[in-house]
């Protein structure tokens, strides 16, 4: 039997609802974030900016744009 996901039968309409529920999640999971922690895992993972990116929009260092994404996504692990 094919997976839902790979079955090249299935129309938009018909995908699971996981990709909602998924959005759904990391969205909550993010609310629980303490704000720095959020805005690091956002303009990293989300939008792509690099750590001297970041840094520089911020104003902190590279090290600690590096060390809050670090503990941010160990945070998001468990809330997830």
């Amino acid at each position: 039997m094919e997976d839902a996901v790979s079955d090249p039968t299935l129309d938009a309409f018909q995908a699971p609802p996981t990709r909602i529920f998924d959005r759904v999640s990391i969205s909550a999971a993010m609310s629980q974030l303490p704000t720095g922690y959020q805005r690091i895992f956002a303009l990293h993972d989300v939008e792509g900016y690099t750590h001297e990116e970041i840094a520089t929009l911020l104003g902190i260092r590279v090290g600690t744009s590096k060390s809050q994404l670090h503990k941010a996504r160990l945070r998001m692990r468990l809330l997830l």
